[in-house]
């Protein structure tokens, strides 16, 4: 990777679920992920949904500045920052690609490979006002109010939310 970089692990990667969301606020995240205030990669894929203020986020390759209600797909493996500009709150959302693949061998396997694996894309930024940028904005809410209020069927309602994010990437991308 890159020397200056960290490999910020999931905190939740040895979990029967591994999902990891991070509510930051300011400088804060809980819980409390020292990794993300460095340059850092990490070999899961993570979305950012702007609930108030404004964030930036670096690659190697580009900055790209977010504010409230905006959003940002991260691919694995892609170093980053990501830096407040002022008071702001983001949820961070870190899974697996292994969560959108169902089973060994099927079909969806090459959807998920395409993308995860892709050395092109590095960064998606969502936007309001672009029709399927807005969808995806719509499910990260879904998913930060389940945070907020999980549901009897959390688990099953985080993962076909997440396939819905991406089928949504995939057929735009």
């Amino acid at each position: 990777m890159y020397d200056a970089a960290i490999n910020s692990v999931n905190l939740k990667a040895k979990s029967d679920f591994p999902y990891l969301v991070l509510n930051v606020i300011n400088e804060n995240s809980y819980p409390r992920n020292p990794g993300f205030q460095v340059m850092h990669w990490h070999e899961d894929l993570q979305f950012i949904l702007v609930l108030s203020g404004n964030i930036e986020v670096k690659t190697l390759a580009e900055t790209v500045c977010l504010q409230a209600g905006m959003g940002i797909f991260i691919n694995k493996n892609i170093i980053h920052l990501v830096t407040k500009q002022g008071d702001c709150h983001y949820k961070s959302f870190i899974f697996p690609d292994f969560f959108l693949r169902f089973y060994p061998g099927n079909p969806a396997e090459d959807i998920v490979t395409a993308i995860s694996n892709n050395p092109q894309l590095h960064i998606c930024r969502l936007e309001p006002g672009i029709s399927w940028q807005e969808t995806i904005l719509h499910f990260l809410q879904h998913l930060s109010r389940l945070e907020d209020e999980p549901t009897a069927c959390y688990h099953y309602d985080v993962l076909t939310t997440l396939c819905c994010i991406w089928l949504s990437l995939a057929e735009h991308i």
